[in-house]
């Protein structure tokens, strides 16, 4: 599936038709959080240190991640891909 594709459907199905911009904003933010990514024969586990001063973009991302997270998404291999998200003072 094209990153186009995969962007278009992350806006309507996660974030309810939110526009390009915000889709932008997020991606920049996710960029510059702290976490952890691990994975073993099961599963895949992405960990985001959410940024507090920032309290309504991380609320519309965290949205977009629990719905995404209800897709149930599998990477490549077949692992399932989890989220967890912590709230962290910057």
């Amino acid at each position: 599936m094209s990153f186009i594709i995969q962007c278009k459907l992350f806006l309507t199905k996660c974030l309810c038709h939110e526009k390009y911009k915000l889709l932008t904003t997020l991606f920049e933010s996710i960029f510059q959080l702290d976490g952890n990514a691990f994975a073993d024969s099961e599963k895949m586990v992405i960990e985001l240190e959410m940024n507090s001063k920032k309290t309504e973009l991380m609320r519309k991302l965290n949205k977009g991640l629990c719905a995404l997270y209800m897709l149930n998404v599998h990477d490549m291999v077949g692992r399932a891909v989890g989220l967890r998200c912590e709230w962290v003072e910057w």
